[in-house]
């Protein structure tokens, strides 16, 4: 090969680095007040957040303080409320079990009226058939025909 060859070969393989563009940073007066504005904003910007993180954390504290506070008294009132609905249950059985009572008390009833309803029928048409007329003339007379006879022995006393 030729030296001329070798050389496009040589250049074709490795690939040259293009000179890089060097900046330059000059501050002009308009880019530092562009950077105290940035500034002064990310300050005002920092100090917010950190306002607003701390109202997140009083409310954190107040939420947990709180719960402490109604979690306790929710469970005593639960529990309260378990033991009424026990005794709720157990009157309502008790309340099953007086109905009860007093259907077969009823029906006992039904059969004692029902058994001695000819009895009853019976004895209120003889009390109708009573001549009350004639049986107060009978006390009157016989109080007449006593009398004396109680004065009379009233005298011996």
């Amino acid at each position: 090969m030729s030296d001329n060859q070798q050389n496009v070969n040589e250049q074709s393989a490795a690939p040259q680095a293009a000179p890089q563009p060097t900046v330059t940073v000059t501050a002009s007066g308009l880019d530092e007040q562009l950077l105290e504005e940035i500034k002064r904003l990310s300050k005002k910007q920092v100090r917010w957040q950190r306002l607003s993180s701390l109202c997140i954390m009083g409310a954190l504290v107040a939420l947990v303080i709180v719960l402490f506070i109604l979690i306790p008294r929710v469970l005593t009132t639960l529990d309260h409320l378990n033991l009424v609905a026990t005794k709720i249950e157990s009157s309502i059985e008790d309340i099953d079990v007086m109905v009860s009572e007093m259907t077969d008390a009823s029906k006992n009833l039904n059969e004692l009226v029902g058994d001695n309803s000819t009895a009853l029928t019976d004895a209120i048409e003889k009390m109708a058939n009573v001549d009350y007329d004639g049986l107060n003339k009978a006390i009157q007379d016989l109080q007449d025909a006593v009398g004396p006879m109680a004065t009379f022995f009233n005298r011996f006393k």
